[in-house]
Order: structure tokens, then sequence, then C-alpha cells
């Protein structure tokens, strides 16, 4: 995964800035927000994301699924699937079902 990102940077696909903890700097920065979790809990990260506008993606787990709403809010995917989960940033083509995933994450945390 860490070789396909790299790639992916060099050739302009996604800007990956690395570590930070700087949470309202990345989330001014950033269109979308990924967490691939591989255990159960309230991911508040996500929680941030959906208020501050942004398009979650994100693992079919326990705790992801009660803060995403499949297609409304986000997108939920398997578990242990990285690269699946990366592709899947990608494919969002459809912008139309991105901003009303946008709308329902904020409305969601309000």
């Amino acid at each position: 995964m860490r070789k396909r990102l790299e790639e992916w940077t060099k050739q302009g696909i996604v800007e990956h800035w690395g570590y930070s903890t700087n949470v309202a700097e990345t989330m001014a920065k950033s269109h979308i927000a990924m967490r691939p979790s591989l255990s159960k809990g309230l991911p508040k990260p996500l929680i941030r994301a959906a208020a501050c506008g942004r398009t979650v993606i994100t693992t079919d787990l326990l705790g992801c699924t009660d803060t995403i709403s499949p297609y409304v809010t986000g997108l939920l995917l398997p578990a242990n699937t990285a690269v699946v989960l990366a592709e899947r940033a990608f494919t969002i083509e459809n912008v139309i079902q991105s901003h009303l995933m946008i709308y329902g994450g904020m409305r969601n945390t309000e």
C-alpha cells in the first residue's frame, strides 16, 4: 500500500501530507476524510470530518456504521481492504452524490 501511495503522490493523483497534529489545518486542505479502522468504537475523527463538510470513507465496523450512513453521509467498505478503500476514494465520480454525502454528514452532526 505504501508503494502505491508513493506512486499516486508522484503522479499527482493524491496529495499526501504525512502525519499531522493540526486537525483544523488538515481538514481545511482536504476534500475527503478516509479512516480505515480495524477496531470497534466511536470514531471521533469521522464525526469531525462530517461536521466540516468532508465526504467520509471508512470501514464497515461497529462505531463507523453508527456514524456513517452509506451513500448518505459517506461510504462504508469491508475491513482489511486498504487498497479497495484507497481506490474507492478515486471513484467518487458522481459529484452530486458526493455533495449529498457532505450535506448529510453535516446535517447528521448538528
